[in-house]
């Protein structure tokens, strides 16, 4: 089936309206993407807020390729976009950002931060860190298994792990219902 072809199909079972409505939505999310300059992503995102933070438009993001733009749009649904691009900007806000959001209540917040803070990541211990923090966002969306392999994988003998288990042991304190999950975190980090 042609281009062509799938348009009209499309109008015919949503309409005009919505066919060229979500037709938009992936224009915008790509000229999002190719905005390279951090500051000018803020002004788009600020001016194409509604369509880049729609389910539409989460849903065209997630199948492109920036890790980026998927947590900056996550944050923006939470409201938090000006504080993502200040930590954008000044990465040394990360370990902060970090522990605010994982005593928050939503595991996407906490998610896009540790994405933003794997990408800003200078260092190898800052890079576990944020991977530490997906793991325990993974845990409280019930994702126990995907963050047990994540932090399986941070076994650099070099690693400093004790900012890890803590970051682990402050999440229990706060994510009660959560601890036998987050705990096998630490056993996992420490085990052989």
């Amino acid at each position: 089936m042609t281009q062509h072809e799938q348009i009209l199909d499309a109008v015919r079972t949503h309409g005009l309206e919505e066919t060229y409505a979500d037709l938009l939505v992936v224009d915008t999310v790509d000229a999002w993407l190719a905005t390279k300059d951090l500051d000018a992503s803020h002004d788009f995102l600020s001016e194409h807020r509604a369509d880049l933070t729609s389910p539409t438009g989460a849903e065209i993001l997630s199948g492109r390729d920036s890790v980026l733009h998927v947590a900056l749009a996550a944050l923006a649904r939470a409201g938090q976009d000006e504080p993502a691009f200040e930590l954008l900007r000044s990465p040394d806000e990360m370990p902060a950002a970090l522990a605010t959001a994982r005593v928050g209540r939503e595991p996407a917040v906490l998610l896009a931060t540790a994405q933003l803070a794997f990408l800003a990541a200078r260092t190898a211990d800052e890079q576990a860190i944020a991977v530490c923090h997906i793991a325990i966002a993974f845990v409280l969306e019930g994702e126990d298994e995907q963050a047990a392999t994540l932090v399986g994988q941070l076994d650099d003998a070099e690693l400093d792990r004790t900012p890890l288990i803590r970051a682990i042991t402050d999440a229990i304190t706060h994510r009660t219902d959560h601890a036998p999950a987050l705990a096998a975190l630490i056993q996992r980090i420490t085990g052989p």
